[in-house]
């Protein structure tokens, strides 16, 4: 537990078979590398108040609730793995963060679970497979407009978004592209990689570049960054 406390560094622990295995309210500039909290009765990481967190190749798995960050911003949250929860990572009223090359497998409601005008936020080279949703929105009337969703791979999910009341932006334009969807039926004609026609959402929300083939995180550097191909 880590109250109103800044700039710590928590590595390579371990915190299985608790109530809540992270828990951290009212700070910032803290690090969380490689640690694990499996199998808790409520949360393996929950951040509430929290601001310019770093968080990479933590994992956790088996929880009702993976990583659930509550109104809180500007975190970063790379190469972590939330597999067999309830719900894989969570935004709950938290804005500007960036999520990347994340893993969430097998959930049984949500790999990536975004509600309350959770807004401003980029989803990019994460990977959600056999969830119920690959990512779901809360059914809020205000929504959680404006989140950058792409170069994601969604792969049997039941299904692979449920969204309302809401407008995201699902790809990165031409010729970065848009997110691997495992049900996309269209073709690539030119070779490109891309898919001829968008894949289609809902009418407000439409990945007018759907991959061809799953994004590989190769394509990402050291950092989490993309790698320039040019």
């Amino acid at each position: 537990m880590l109250l109103w406390s800044d700039g710590n560094s928590f590595e390579a622990n371990t915190a299985n078979n608790n109530d809540f295995g992270f828990f951290v309210d009212g700070s910032e500039g803290n690090s969380f590398e490689a640690n694990t909290a499996n199998n808790n009765a409520h949360f393996g990481f929950w951040l509430i108040e929290t601001s310019n967190d770093t968080f990479r190749e933590n994992t956790a798995n088996g929880n009702p609730r993976g990583f659930e960050f509550s109104d809180s911003f500007g975190n970063t949250i790379q190469g972590n793995t939330a597999n067999d929860n309830v719900n894989g990572f969570g935004l709950e009223r938290s804005d500007g963060s960036l999520l990347e090359g994340n893993t969430a497998n097998n959930n049984t409601h949500a790999g990536f679970h975004i509600l309350f005008s959770s807004s401003n936020n980029t989803l990019t080279g994460n990977t959600a497979s056999n969830n119920e949703y690959g990512i779901c929105y809360g059914l809020t009337d205000e929504g959680s407009p404006n989140n950058h969703i792409y170069h994601n791979t969604f792969v049997n999910n039941l299904r692979h978004v449920n969204i309302q009341h809401t407008v995201n932006t699902w790809d990165d334009g031409y010729p970065s592209g848009g997110n691997y969807w495992s049900d996309y039926t269209g073709v690539d004609v030119d070779g490109d990689g891309i898919g001829e026609t968008p894949y289609v959402i809902d009418e407000n929300n439409v990945d007018r570049f759907p991959l061809m083939t799953p994004f590989s995180v190769s394509d990402m550097d050291a950092t989490g960054g993309e790698t320039d191909t040019e």
